[in-house]
């Protein structure tokens, strides 16, 4: 049996209304969002982006195929899977050490010469001794075949 289109129409309105009252509070924040959004005038830079999706994409691709970044391009997959396999937490400790010794290399004298003697007074200060060992032991990580 058909069902009118009049009773179609009031049921689809029904299913609508009981949707919206279901979900006013979820609807409130929604607008709440596209009132902020269109007050930054991001929703008109969204729009503009969206309708002229052709041409930006065509002038980004027209970039991209110059020769300045094709090596940029080629090594940009592989990069990013080996930042994957970093340990963060000990690449982090180690960079704050490096920032460290760089700030204390930017403060010595470039005319400072090294001695024979000074390498060993490095190897008595308990500091630099254990920087010292710790780039060795760093060097012979990497020496080592897996």
């Amino acid at each position: 049996m058909e069902i009118p289109p009049e009773k179609q129409k009031a049921d689809d309105i029904a299913e609508v209304t009981d949707a919206i009252a279901e979900n006013k509070d979820v609807i409130i924040k929604a607008i709440r969002l596209m009132k902020v959004l269109d007050d930054a005038k991001i929703l008109d830079a969204s729009i503009g982006a969206v309708e002229s999706r052709g041409f930006i994409t065509g002038k980004f691709t027209k970039e991209l195929r110059k020769e300045q970044y094709t090596g940029v391009l080629n090594n940009l997959a592989p990069l990013v899977f080996m930042i994957g396999k970093l340990n963060v937490p000990n690449l982090q400790d180690m960079l704050e050490k490096v920032n460290k010794g760089l700030e204390n290399a930017n403060q010595a004298s470039p005319n400072q010469r090294t001695t024979v003697g000074s390498l060993v007074g490095l190897l008595k200060d308990e500091d630099a001794n254990k920087s010292i060992t710790y780039f060795l032991n760093i060097l012979k990580g990497m020496s080592r075949e897996e």
